[in-house]
């Protein structure tokens, strides 16, 4: 208590202001025991775990949502590449297949392999001119040869070749029968045209025989050598046809020639 006033009024005022203070600290005891009692703890815990609360429930269900769309993600991941992996395993079987090539390109494919399996000229006036066994055409004799040569043994396409046919196809521009290779006597071919050596001296075919100088000693023993000609060099598709009858330049002006078997003198026509 402070200084006492002659009329009593200070003593009261100072006695008031004593009990009001008095019972503030006692609120705030209150309220702290009231804290500790429903946190647990003493007031310097109490504050970092009720702060700490609401964030440790939510990690475990934030990175339980993480792992599960990693476990989705690896799971699409997976079957992609399975579906890729199957349709590069059917594309390189199949296409090696002759029946690939009009499977889907009826027009103007089915004439062509028609010839591979059963011997029918492209032609159609050759075909309709052959015995009922059809002629013996070079496509089906590579077929039958020790190498069982298919398409894509002597048509080796490259992507960019495939595109380039797809677009004609579907724009339609190809003519019926396909306009023949040109297999031309040079190493330097023009567009359009083709190197009969590079296309038909091939070593996996024929061994011992990759040049013009080999073949034409290898024929040496014929009774005219035609690919050592007195008329100079040929083209190789003068004579040879794959999907139709080939016949001999030769006969045009010698007709003692015994033809092989399957060659004609004169083409077909309709």
């Amino acid at each position: 208590m402070t200084a006492e006033n002659r009329d009593g009024n200070g003593i009261i005022k100072e006695a008031d202001a004593a009990d009001v203070a008095d019972a503030a600290d006692v609120a705030d005891v209150a309220a702290s025991a009231s804290l500790t009692e429903e946190t647990g703890g003493t007031d310097g815990e109490d504050a970092p775990q009720a702060d700490a609360s609401p964030l440790t429930s939510t990690q475990p269900r934030r990175r339980k949502s993480k792992g599960k769309r990693k476990k989705i993600l690896l799971t699409v991941a997976i079957i992609v590449v399975m579906l890729f992996g199957s349709a590069g395993v059917v594309y390189a079987t199949t296409h090696e297949d002759p029946h690939f090539c009009n499977a889907i390109c009826h027009t103007p494919m089915d004439p062509y392999v028609e010839s591979y399996d059963n011997n029918v000229s492209i032609n159609e006036a050759e075909a309709a001119a052959a015995s009922a066994d059809g002629a013996p055409l070079s496509v089906v004799r590579h077929k039958n040869s020790e190498q069982e040569i298919n398409c894509l043994s002597c048509h080796v396409a490259d992507l960019s070749e495939q595109i380039t046919e797809g677009v004609h196809w579907i724009t339609g521009d190809y003519t019926v029968p396909l306009e023949g290779l040109t297999l031309v006597d040079s190493n330097n071919p023009k567009d359009g045209e083709v190197s009969g050596v590079e296309f038909c001296l091939r070593p996996e075919c024929h061994e011992g025989v990759t040049t013009r100088e080999e073949l034409s000693a290898a024929m040496a023993d014929q009774q005219r050598n035609p690919h050592d000609s007195h008329m100079g060099r040929q083209d190789c598709s003068d004579c040879h046809q794959t999907h139709e009858q080939p016949t001999l330049m030769c006969v045009q002006c010698h007709d003692d020639i015994d033809l092989p078997e399957g060659w004609v003198r004169d083409k077909v026509t309709n």
